[in-house]
């Protein structure tokens, strides 16, 4: 995924729209980031149309817990 660049005051910054998890792990070394903002699903059992927010307490809390 290529990220949006936004560039401000002669410093450039990568936007990248995925999966937490899976792109600090591909983009990121250990320790370099200084803000991470999230919005994970909360297993509210909410319809999104790309995601099951519906999945076993054990399975979401295995999940929470890479992160």
């Amino acid at each position: 995924m290529k990220p949006v660049l936004i560039q401000k005051n002669s410093q450039t910054s990568a936007l990248y729209r995925q999966d937490c998890v899976r792109g600090m792990a591909a983009h990121l070394a250990p320790g370099s980031a200084q803000v991470v903002v999230t919005s994970p699903p909360y297993n509210l059992g909410i319809r999104y149309s790309k995601y099951d927010d519906s999945i076993s307490r054990q399975t979401y809390l295995a999940w929470i817990a890479e992160w």
